[in-house]
């Protein structure tokens, strides 16, 4: 072989071997920032479970994928395999610390809600299930602790850390700030009934750390209620879906709210007609709580890392079972018999709240 050629064949096989090192390097980088953003080391204070799109066809629908489990921690989200608990995919959000998760009722759109202690509150709109960015909104000058959508999907109501409410649509306006709690906003929702639902702003059910809840109403934001039997800030609330079908005759049950304390207690209440039903304490403080599908089952995440069932119409504790090292900082239904739960550290376990396991 003549010198030159065989000075371009080494040339041609340096290419070669320095173009694979090249794509080496880029499959390694990628796996690494890939296994990065899937890392949680900090704490998991937001967890929601939800069904994927609903199949469009026959077909599809024999191989439904099984609901989808997304969890935020600090600036990102996270979503799970269901089965093992096992993160699947990063995306880190322009959030500073994200608190909150909730997917609109008509299940086009996640917000995502945070932003930076007594600086910004921030909502993160969300396409579900892709969790593509569609919008921005600020909505205040401190972190946003929790957002919910309103039954149309139309709007939110956020509750902020400096004590506030804001209601904003879903294209983004600014629809009214309520001067709501003399310490931080910490729960919010809309008391929303069967005959309620046709309505544009229905009342708004909040919770702070004033230790009280207040009832407002929705388009007018006045004051409708206060109570305050609570002795310690009331940190998480949670209307219940109304099990009654429709066409029975019976009246239809008044709105119910079930809060949680640092006092221990958890409380049922019908706010609406300002009505303290029956409550019961707790041995440890408790963090989270979810309905255990449309029964009258609430469990609840406790400081302590243990997971308490309560049967809301006796007050009898039914379950509590131990979870997690460290508190529970969020807890989400998978179904009546099932739920899960996160901690520090990344940490989530499924529990089986089924009668045999009481």
């Amino acid at each position: 072989m003549k010198p030159h050629a065989r000075w371009l064949q080494s040339l041609c096989l340096s290419l070669a071997l320095g173009a694979a090192l090249l794509i080496d390097f880029a499959s390694a980088q990628e796996a690494a920032e890939t296994a990065d953003i899937t890392a949680v080391r900090g704490p998991i204070t937001a967890l929601m479970v939800a069904e994927p799109p609903r199949a469009r066809s026959d077909a599809d629908q024999q191989v439904q994928p099984p609901p989808m489990l997304v969890a935020a921690s600090e600036h990102r989200l996270l979503s799970y395999d269901r089965a093992t608990l096992q993160p699947q995919r990063g995306i880190a959000t322009k959030l500073e610390k994200i608190h909150d998760l909730a997917l609109a009722p008509d299940g086009e759109l996640l917000v995502v809600a945070g932003g930076s202690p007594a600086e910004s509150g921030a909502l993160e709109l969300r396409e579900w299930p892709s969790l593509r960015l569609v919008q921005e909104l600020r909505v205040g000058d401190d972190v946003a602790l929790t957002a919910r959508w309103s039954p149309d999907s139309a709007q939110l109501i956020v509750a902020l850390a400096n004590g506030k409410l804001v209601r904003v649509s879903r294209a983004g306006k600014l629809l009214g700030t309520i001067d709501a709690h003399s310490g931080a906003a910490l729960a919010a929702d809309w008391i929303a009934t069967i005959a309620q639902r046709g309505t544009t702003a229905p009342p708004i059910i909040s919770a702070g750390r004033d230790q009280s809840l207040k009832l407002w109403e929705g388009a007018s934001h006045d004051l409708l209620r206060t109570l305050d039997q609570h002795t310690g800030e009331v940190r998480a609330l949670v209307l219940l879906k109304n099990a009654q079908k429709p066409l029975e005759k019976q009246p239809v049950r008044p709105a119910e709210v079930v809060s949680i304390a640092a006092d221990k207690t958890v409380r049922l209440w019908q706010p609406t007609i300002g009505r303290l039903v029956r409550f019961t304490k707790l041995a440890s403080a408790p963090l989270a709580i979810c309905q255990l599908g449309t029964s009258d089952r609430v469990a609840i995440g406790c400081d302590d890392g243990s997971v308490v069932v309560v049967d809301l119409r006796t007050t009898k504790i039914v379950a509590t079972l131990a979870a997690l090292e460290g508190p529970i900082f969020s807890i989400a239904e998978i179904s009546e018999t099932h739920v899960v739960v996160a901690g520090n550290r990344g940490m989530l376990k499924m529990l089986d709240l089924s009668p045999r396991n009481e």
